[in-house]
């Protein structure tokens, strides 16, 4: 992904209070005038990659008005992701779950500085960020925006009918718990193409975000470039070549 110059774009990970990794991107201000991150929450089977250049016309735009852009992967991305007790994705997410999600953003937020969020939504993104402001009441959160918010239950139930819909919510808990049961390897997992060549970061509740690899000089948060991504694991730095992925 090609970048305007101004515009220094890092892939980032972050780890859930439950577990969960979700990978993103940022895109932060050379100037931090506002404190302000707006925060990018995807819709059902979407993922961090998807929409390149909505990703570009935003982050650029709002970075010269000096506000961050954060957009990450939720456990609703792709149609199966994870192994095991996280196996998720559009087929197995828990709606209210989101929760988790949304608060872990905000966290690796408020690490790099910013304070100040903006929630925007998109799609089933939209119904969870409205969800999480309701639900938590967070005074982090000073704005939401929600675009084509839209119920996906009520949309399948009116394509495929009730009959339908419960026959394949109760398939979907059965594939679910049998992930969980001792021995079962779950469904392979589906990792989601890289946006440009970045040196990644990783955050969890106890340290917050840093940078794998050697540390650089000034902001935590501060991207550095490197020809190869490397995800981040709890053991250790797995890397692989960068590349693009099409999506919405």
């Amino acid at each position: 992904m090609t970048t305007p110059a101004g515009v220094s774009v890092s892939l980032v990970r972050l780890r859930t209070r439950d577990g969960v990794w979700l990978d993103g991107v940022i895109a932060e201000p050379r100037r931090r005038r506002r404190r302000t991150a707006l925060i990018w929450v995807h819709g059902l089977g979407s993922a961090f990659s998807s929409g390149q250049p909505l990703i570009l016309e935003l982050s650029t735009r709002l970075n010269a008005a000096g506000i961050a852009y954060f957009k990450f992967n939720n456990r609703g991305h792709d149609v199966v992701a994870g192994r095991g007790k996280h196996l998720v994705g559009a087929a197995f997410e828990r709606f209210g779950r989101s929760v988790e999600d949304i608060r872990a953003m905000i966290g690796f937020a408020v690490k790099c500085g910013y304070g100040r969020v903006v929630l925007a939504g998109h799609s089933t993104g939209a119904n969870k960020v409205l969800h999480y402001a309701a639900r938590t009441r967070d005074r982090r959160v000073i704005g939401l925006v929600l675009l084509g918010p839209i119920s996906d239950i009520a949309g399948e139930l009116k394509r495929i009918g009730g009959r339908e819909l419960r026959r394949r919510v109760a398939l979907a808990e059965i594939r679910r718990r049998s992930s969980r049961a001792p021995g079962a390897s779950g469904a392979p997992g589906v990792t989601s193409a890289c946006i440009g060549p970045a040196r990644p970061k990783t955050y969890s509740p106890t340290t917050g975000p840093m940078l794998a690899g050697p540390r650089s000089e000034g902001s935590a948060c501060r991207p550095r470039s490197s020809s190869a991504v490397g995800m981040s694991t709890s053991t250790g730095v797995r890397r692989s070549s960068s590349g693009h992925s099409s999506g919405t």
